[in-house]
């Protein structure tokens, strides 16, 4: 069996930490009236470094933290625990793993549902090999 694409392997890992810390995590937006807070993958990218003999790089991801209006102080507490535990992974399958430390993050006021949110950004950068 073929292991793992790096984008595959990461998004996978991603959600499945966040679950155990237990805040949801979707691979997608969830469906309306889905109690806050929860956490999204919404991209993933891969930027390839070839070699003769395996493929090394980096892979940036976007993780969204959506909390209510009054979750400000929560979303800034998840992405600090999010940060905290993304920052563990070393080892997926075959490959060595470390996050970027200096992936920024952003906590932004979103008004594009009926009610006001929280819409806490991690763009994260992890290189493998």
């Amino acid at each position: 069996m073929l292991s793992k694409q790096p984008d595959q392997q990461l998004h996978d890992e991603l959600i499945k930490r966040t679950n155990k810390l237990g805040l949801t995590a979707y691979p997608f937006l969830p469906k309306e009236g889905t109690p806050y807070p929860f956490m999204v993958v919404s991209y993933v990218q891969v930027n390839p470094y070839p070699t003769k003999t395996r493929l090394l790089g980096s892979v940036s991801a976007q993780v969204d933290v959506w909390g209510t209006i009054e979750d400000r102080r929560l979303v800034s507490d998840w992405i600090g625990r999010l940060m905290e535990e993304y920052s563990m992974i070393r080892h997926l399958d075959d490959r060595e793993w470390s996050l970027d430390l200096s992936s920024p993050t952003q906590i932004i006021k979103d008004d594009s549902t009926d009610e006001m949110l929280y819409h806490g950004i991690l763009d994260l950068t992890f290189k493998f090999r």
